[in-house]
Protein backbone atom coordinates (compact mmCIF):
# COMPACT_ATOMS: atom_id res chain seq x y z
CA UNK A 1 0.00 0.00 0.00
CA UNK A 2 2.75 2.46 0.97
CA UNK A 3 4.75 1.47 -2.13
CA UNK A 4 1.76 2.21 -4.38
CA UNK A 5 1.21 5.56 -2.69
CA UNK A 6 4.87 6.50 -3.15
CA UNK A 7 4.75 5.61 -6.84
CA UNK A 8 1.63 7.68 -7.39
CA UNK A 9 3.16 10.65 -5.62
CA UNK A 10 6.30 10.39 -7.73
CA UNK A 11 4.28 10.29 -10.91
CA UNK A 12 2.30 13.31 -9.86
CA UNK A 13 5.36 15.38 -8.98
CA UNK A 14 7.28 14.50 -12.13
CA UNK A 15 4.43 14.91 -14.60
CA UNK A 16 2.38 17.51 -12.78
CA UNK A 17 -0.74 15.38 -13.11
CA UNK A 18 -1.86 11.80 -12.51
CA UNK A 19 -2.80 10.28 -15.85
CA UNK A 20 -5.19 7.37 -16.05
CA UNK A 21 -5.74 4.93 -18.89
CA UNK A 22 -7.54 6.70 -21.70
CA UNK A 23 -6.80 10.19 -20.40
CA UNK A 24 -4.37 11.03 -23.19
CA UNK A 25 -2.56 9.58 -26.17
CA UNK A 26 0.66 8.61 -24.47
CA UNK A 27 3.78 6.88 -25.82
CA UNK A 28 3.38 7.97 -29.44
CA UNK A 29 5.18 9.77 -32.22
CA UNK A 30 3.10 12.12 -34.39
CA UNK A 31 4.53 12.96 -37.80
CA UNK A 32 3.33 15.12 -40.67
CA UNK A 33 3.50 13.02 -43.82
CA UNK A 34 2.63 13.44 -47.48
CA UNK A 35 1.38 9.84 -47.69
CA UNK A 36 0.35 8.51 -44.26
CA UNK A 37 -0.87 5.16 -45.60
CA UNK A 38 2.48 4.49 -47.32
CA UNK A 39 4.36 5.28 -44.10
CA UNK A 40 2.24 2.85 -42.10
CA UNK A 41 2.47 0.16 -44.79
CA UNK A 42 6.27 0.43 -44.58
CA UNK A 43 6.15 0.21 -40.78
CA UNK A 44 4.05 -2.93 -41.00
CA UNK A 45 6.19 -4.59 -43.68
CA UNK A 46 9.61 -3.83 -42.22
CA UNK A 47 9.46 -2.36 -38.73
CA UNK A 48 7.21 -4.71 -36.77
CA UNK A 49 4.25 -2.35 -36.44
CA UNK A 50 0.59 -3.30 -36.76
CA UNK A 51 -1.99 -1.02 -38.41
CA UNK A 52 -4.71 0.25 -36.09
CA UNK A 53 -7.81 2.31 -36.76
CA UNK A 54 -7.39 6.01 -36.09
CA UNK A 55 -9.65 7.23 -33.29
CA UNK A 56 -10.48 10.73 -34.49
CA UNK A 57 -13.67 9.84 -36.32
CA UNK A 58 -14.74 10.05 -39.98
CA UNK A 59 -12.98 13.39 -40.54
CA UNK A 60 -9.66 11.58 -40.10
CA UNK A 61 -10.42 9.43 -43.15
CA UNK A 62 -11.82 12.23 -45.26
CA UNK A 63 -10.73 14.92 -47.70
CA UNK A 64 -9.69 17.50 -45.09
CA UNK A 65 -7.36 15.28 -43.05
CA UNK A 66 -5.84 11.85 -43.55
CA UNK A 67 -4.65 9.94 -40.50
CA UNK A 68 -2.92 6.56 -40.43
CA UNK A 69 -1.81 4.86 -37.24
CA UNK A 70 0.41 1.91 -36.29
CA UNK A 71 1.16 0.29 -32.96
CA UNK A 72 4.06 -1.83 -31.69
CA UNK A 73 3.97 -4.63 -29.09
CA UNK A 74 5.28 -2.22 -26.44
CA UNK A 75 2.21 -0.03 -27.21
CA UNK A 76 4.26 2.73 -28.81
CA UNK A 77 2.26 4.25 -31.67
CA UNK A 78 2.89 6.23 -34.81
CA UNK A 79 0.31 8.79 -35.87
CA UNK A 80 1.06 9.98 -39.40
CA UNK A 81 -0.99 13.00 -40.45
CA UNK A 82 -1.68 14.81 -43.71
CA UNK A 83 -3.66 17.88 -42.67
CA UNK A 84 -4.77 19.17 -46.06
CA UNK A 85 -7.08 21.84 -44.63
CA UNK A 86 -4.03 23.39 -42.92
CA UNK A 87 -2.01 23.66 -46.14
CA UNK A 88 -1.69 27.43 -45.89
CA UNK A 89 1.22 27.42 -48.36
CA UNK A 90 -1.29 26.55 -51.07
CA UNK A 91 -4.47 28.18 -49.79
CA UNK A 92 -2.74 31.50 -49.04
CA UNK A 93 -0.74 31.37 -52.30
CA UNK A 94 2.57 31.84 -50.50
CA UNK A 95 4.79 30.35 -53.20
CA UNK A 96 7.54 31.16 -54.09
CA UNK A 97 8.29 32.93 -50.79
CA UNK A 98 7.36 29.72 -48.95
CA UNK A 99 8.19 27.02 -51.49
CA UNK A 100 7.07 23.84 -49.73
CA UNK A 101 3.93 22.34 -48.34
CA UNK A 102 4.27 18.87 -46.82
CA UNK A 103 3.98 17.11 -50.19
CA UNK A 104 6.54 19.40 -51.83
CA UNK A 105 8.95 18.92 -48.94
CA UNK A 106 8.65 15.15 -49.10
CA UNK A 107 9.41 15.20 -52.82
CA UNK A 108 12.40 17.52 -52.29
CA UNK A 109 13.90 15.34 -49.55
CA UNK A 110 13.41 12.11 -51.47
CA UNK A 111 15.01 13.55 -54.60
CA UNK A 112 18.20 14.43 -52.71
CA UNK A 113 18.26 11.36 -50.46
CA UNK A 114 20.83 8.73 -51.45
CA UNK A 115 20.88 6.15 -48.68
CA UNK A 116 21.85 3.40 -51.11
CA UNK A 117 25.14 5.26 -51.63
CA UNK A 118 25.48 5.80 -47.87
CA UNK A 119 25.11 9.57 -48.13
CA UNK A 120 24.08 11.27 -44.88
CA UNK A 121 21.76 14.21 -45.59
CA UNK A 122 20.81 16.84 -43.04
CA UNK A 123 17.15 15.76 -43.06
CA UNK A 124 18.19 12.47 -41.45
CA UNK A 125 18.71 14.41 -38.23
CA UNK A 126 14.91 14.50 -37.97
CA UNK A 127 14.22 10.81 -37.46
CA UNK A 128 12.54 8.14 -35.35
CA UNK A 129 14.96 5.78 -33.57
CA UNK A 130 13.93 2.17 -32.91
CA UNK A 131 16.06 -0.42 -31.13
CA UNK A 132 15.96 -3.88 -32.71
CA UNK A 133 17.30 -7.23 -31.54
CA UNK A 134 19.14 -8.27 -34.71
CA UNK A 135 20.16 -5.85 -37.44
CA UNK A 136 21.46 -8.61 -39.72
CA UNK A 137 18.03 -10.14 -40.24
CA UNK A 138 16.57 -6.73 -41.00
CA UNK A 139 19.29 -6.00 -43.57
CA UNK A 140 18.63 -9.31 -45.32
CA UNK A 141 14.93 -8.55 -45.70
CA UNK A 142 15.62 -5.03 -46.98
CA UNK A 143 18.21 -6.27 -49.47
CA UNK A 144 15.89 -8.99 -50.76
CA UNK A 145 13.20 -6.37 -51.39
CA UNK A 146 15.59 -3.86 -52.97
CA UNK A 147 15.01 -1.24 -50.28
CA UNK A 148 17.97 1.21 -50.09
CA UNK A 149 19.42 1.91 -46.67
CA UNK A 150 22.36 3.71 -45.15
CA UNK A 151 24.63 2.19 -42.50
CA UNK A 152 26.59 4.00 -39.77
CA UNK A 153 28.15 2.59 -36.63
CA UNK A 154 29.07 3.90 -33.20
CA UNK A 155 32.07 1.69 -32.22
CA UNK A 156 32.44 3.28 -28.79
CA UNK A 157 28.86 2.21 -28.02
CA UNK A 158 29.17 -1.15 -29.76
CA UNK A 159 26.20 -0.40 -32.02
CA UNK A 160 25.41 -0.12 -35.69
CA UNK A 161 22.42 1.52 -37.30
CA UNK A 162 20.41 1.16 -40.49
CA UNK A 163 18.86 4.40 -41.76
CA UNK A 164 15.68 4.17 -43.84
CA UNK A 165 13.39 6.49 -45.74
CA UNK A 166 9.61 6.14 -45.40
CA UNK A 167 8.61 6.09 -49.09
CA UNK A 168 6.50 8.97 -50.31
CA UNK A 169 7.13 10.95 -47.15
CA UNK A 170 10.82 11.84 -46.87
CA UNK A 171 10.69 10.81 -43.22
CA UNK A 172 13.60 8.89 -41.71
CA UNK A 173 13.90 5.95 -39.34
CA UNK A 174 17.02 4.66 -37.61
CA UNK A 175 17.17 1.01 -36.54
CA UNK A 176 19.95 0.49 -33.98
CA UNK A 177 21.30 -2.77 -32.57
CA UNK A 178 24.33 -4.45 -31.01
CA UNK A 179 23.77 -7.52 -33.20
CA UNK A 180 25.10 -7.01 -36.73
CA UNK A 181 27.36 -9.97 -37.45
CA UNK A 182 26.25 -11.05 -40.92
CA UNK A 183 27.83 -9.99 -44.20
CA UNK A 184 27.82 -7.64 -45.98
CA UNK A 185 26.27 -5.68 -43.12
CA UNK A 186 29.19 -6.23 -40.76
CA UNK A 187 31.68 -4.85 -43.27
CA UNK A 188 29.49 -1.82 -43.93
CA UNK A 189 29.21 -1.17 -40.20
CA UNK A 190 32.97 -1.40 -39.74
CA UNK A 191 33.76 0.91 -42.66
CA UNK A 192 31.05 3.56 -42.04
CA UNK A 193 31.49 5.15 -38.67
CA UNK A 194 29.18 7.96 -37.64
CA UNK A 195 31.24 11.16 -37.62
CA UNK A 196 29.72 14.56 -36.91
CA UNK A 197 32.66 16.26 -38.62
CA UNK A 198 32.63 14.20 -41.82
CA UNK A 199 31.52 15.73 -45.11
CA UNK A 200 28.46 14.16 -46.74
Amino acid sequence: SSSSSSSSSSSSSSLGINYKNGDADLNKTTMAGADPEAAIAFAVRYLGGSPIQQHRGPQGDGPCTKLAWAEWPDLHQWHVVKYSSADWVTTDQLRPAVPYNISDLAKYVEELRALGSNVYDMWLDNREVLQVGNLTEMAEVLQADGVPFGVWSQPAEGTCSIYLDLPGNGLAVELVSREFGGEPLRSRCMSSRFDLCAAA
